[in-house]
C-alpha cells in the first residue's frame, strides 16, 4: 500500500518512482552513486537502521530525503513521517 499510494501521488505530478533495494553494501554503493550522479529528485527510506551508512551519505548528497519512520538515532539528519504505533494498536 505505501509504494502504491507513493507511486499515485508521484504520477499525479509526472514524476517516476524508482525504487532501489540496500539490503547490502555493493547495493548501497550502488544507490549512492545513484544519487550523487543526479539521477533522482528525492530519496523514501524504508525500513532504515541506525548507522546505516546510506543515512551518513545522504548528509552530503544533494537531494531531498525522508523516512518512513524514524532512523533511530539520526532523527535530526534525514526528517521523517511516522505512524501513531501506539494509538493504531489501540484501535
Amino acid at each position: 500500500m505505501l509504494l502504491r499510494t507513493a507511486s499515485r501521488r508521484l504520477a499525479e505530478r509526472d514524476v517516476s518512482l524508482v525504487m532501489m533495494i540496500a539490503g547490502n553494501d555493493g547495493d548501497r554503493d550502488r544507490v549512492i552513486r545513484y544519487l550523487r550522479g543526479g539521477h533522482a529528485d528525492g530519496a523514501f527510506l524504508v525500513s532504515t537502521h541506525a548507522g546505516d551508512r546510506l543515512v551518513d551519505a545522504l548528509v552530503d548528497i544533494p537531494v531531498a530525503a525522508v523516512a518512513q519512520g524514524a532512523v533511530i538515532g539520526r532523527e535530526n539528519v534525514i526528517p521523517y513521517a511516522a505512524a501513531d504505533d501506539r494509538e493504531g494498536a489501540r484501535r
